[in-house]
């Protein structure tokens, strides 16, 4: 089986990038493709920059005020797109030229899998690779993410139609997205495989400010804090603990302080050690 595939670019203020993640997608040697591309109200000429791209590489774009990812992609998915698979692309990542090829492959030949993940290349603002992240051919599980902390990175992923008929829509303001699809579509039964080849690039800008890190800790906290029942909670939060402590040491003594107590369990391991050198000799 085969099928049309959906490949929905939300865009917001990525001028210098989003010209090279549509041409990847023009260059996929699976041709049954619809590329849908949103900018999301930006300022910085993307707009611009698209309307004449939409006319010399016929695909369909929509301009709309801002409103927000969550809310863009849904109205992409559920109202924009017409493919029995779904790919999303953030505007400054880019697809391998047979990424979706082969994914496509794999979901026809493996009907119990409703999703699939693959290696990448992370790059940073100027396209410099940094790191080269890549897994053996497995299943990854609900528990793999939540308690153990497996990577998946969302440029990665494809899915079926189906997937995001059972799954529903995005969680309006949910700030972590990635998060929130994964756990919620995992602990419903969705099964993911990982495939060990190269599927993209994804781009990584530099965030350390303060700021950054407290909204992170901020979206993963909501993320972990909704699975409060799941039986895998108490297990998980401990090792979140540790890692919020290791992230906050340096930059929010009170949230440090909190997580010092909470994840002492962990004394012996470096990442601790490091925490509290963070925590009492870094200003």
């Amino acid at each position: 089986m085969e099928g049309l595939v959906s490949i929905i670019i939300p865009c917001y203020n990525h001028i210098n990038y989003v010209e090279e993640s549509i041409l990847s997608v023009l260059g996929q040697s699976y041709s049954d493709i619809e590329l849908i591309v949103i900018d999301d109200g930006s300022t910085d000429g993307s707009a611009e920059l698209l309307e004449r791209l939409s006319r010399e590489y016929k695909f369909r774009l929509y301009i709309q005020e801002n409103c927000g990812l969550t809310e863009t992609l849904n109205k992409a998915i559920f109202g924009y797109a017409k493919g029995d698979f779904i790919q999303l692309l953030a505007s400054d990542d880019v697809l391998h030229e047979d990424k979706i090829s082969v994914q496509v492959s794999f979901l026809s030949t493996n009907p119990e899998f409703d999703f699939i993940s693959g290696n990448y290349h992370e790059i940073n603002s100027e396209g410099v690779v940094l790191k080269h992240w890549k897994r053996l051919d497995s299943e990854i599980s609900f528990e793999d993410i939540f308690v153990h902390g497996v990577q998946v990175t969302p440029v990665t992923l494809f899915y079926r139609r189906s997937f995001w008929r059972d799954l529903g829509k995005f969680k309006p303001g949910v700030i972590n997205e990635d998060g929130w699809l994964l756990l919620n579509a995992l602990n419903m039964g969705k099964r993911l495989y990982h495939l060990n080849i190269d599927t993209a690039l994804y781009r990584k800008h530099s965030s350390n400010t303060t700021t950054d890190r407290l909204r992170i800790y901020r979206a993963s906290k909501e993320l972990f804090d909704s699975f409060q029942d799941h039986p895998l909670y108490t297990k998980a939060i401990k090792k979140q603990y540790l890692f919020w402590f290791m992230s906050l040491a340096k930059n929010n003594k009170s949230l440090g302080f909190r997580y010092m107590w909470l994840a002492k369990g962990y004394f012996y391991k470096k990442e601790y050690l490091k925490g509290l050198l963070k925590l009492f000799f870094v200003r």
